[in-house]
């Protein structure tokens, strides 16, 4: 049974106690299970947990807005804020999570590097008529979106990428069938990129900043050439 925690004297060990004892441990059993290859908000998910924390009582609100760190300058760190920091050092640090291109937003490191192996296998088996889609998330407030290929059941392939618990469902833009899907999926990729409009972040070469209106021209133009 695991020990209940105690937050003792507020300053930068209690920070990181509460950091590793209580807000990884929570991350890792019940929010990065269902994050799939996305990228989320891990500032939201850390002030979720820390908000049910007070709920239950291992702390207070008043815990987490106490000062628990004043630097050379001055400049003075909550509890909150300096959780959050040392929640961020330590998964970075050990590898678990990577940086997206969106500020704030995080992608799991296995979950990306297994996406990507499994592109990499349908590029070997050689698809070629099936879709193209593109979908974005309610959260991304239209900032960021995917585009990819399948050769079966679009919904499916998606479904395979985010895994079944995922906590907010993707918006499909709109799906285009019945092509050279490996052929057009180059093609928009290529444009995209060219025009200087791809996500440079690790693990997230098919977002874009897009709209579907320019994805259709790009496919409009492919077929008249």
């Amino acid at each position: 049974m695991q020990e209940k925690f105690e937050l003792g004297t507020i300053d930068g060990s209690a920070a990181y106690r509460l950091a590793s004892q209580v807000v990884i441990p929570r991350l890792k059993v019940e929010v990065f299970p269902k994050k799939g290859s996305e990228p989320f908000s891990l500032r939201d998910e850390i002030y979720a947990i820390l908000d049910d924390e007070v709920k239950k009582g291992t702390i207070t609100q008043a815990d987490l807005e106490s000062i628990s760190r004043v630097d050379s300058k001055g400049v003075k760190s909550t509890l909150m804020s300096q959780t959050r920091y040392f929640v961020l050092h330590i998964l970075k640090g050990s590898g678990t999570l990577m940086s997206s291109d969106t500020r704030g937003m995080f992608i799991l490191t296995d979950a990306a590097n297994l996406e990507e192996e499994e592109e990499e296998d349908e590029v070997d088996g050689a698809v070629t008529v099936g879709s193209i889609y593109a979908y974005t998330f309610p959260s991304l407030n239209g900032t960021m979106i995917k585009i990819g290929k399948a050769s079966g059941n679009v919904e499916d392939r998606i479904n395979q990428q985010l895994g079944t618990a995922n906590p907010e469902a993707p918006q499909i833009l709109k799906i285009w069938s019945s092509i050279d899907a490996d052929a057009y999926e180059t093609a928009i990729h290529g444009v995209l990129k060219a025009r200087g409009r791809w996500v440079n972040a690790p693990r997230a070469k098919e977002w874009f900043r897009t709209t579907v209106q320019e994805v259709d021209a790009i496919i409009q133009f492919v077929k008249t050439s």
